[in-house]
């Protein structure tokens, strides 16, 4: 439900915002570390790359990717 049909929503989906700047803020990459020693890759954003999302491989392979709407992931480059 968007919060244009429940405007009693709005504080809530406020407060979990914060909430996740919050825990972004104080991420220490635990979590990406583990995918990665799980041998799972992983996607972030990078300042020197702001159109784009890295993906980076357990092996260390980077590469630029963009994905659609319908989830399809395309490599832009390898970095």
């Amino acid at each position: 439900m968007s919060t244009q049909e429940n405007p009693q929503s709005t504080a809530s989906e406020d407060d979990l915002w914060l909430d996740l700047e919050k825990l972004l803020v104080h991420d220490d990459g635990a979590a990406a570390r583990s995918h990665l020693q799980a041998g799972r890759w992983i996607t972030y954003r990078d300042k020197n790359y702001p159109d784009a999302m890295v993906r980076e491989w357990p092996s260390g392979k980077r590469e630029l990717i963009e994905a659609d709407l319908l989830g399809n992931i395309f490599v832009l480059r390898t970095l």
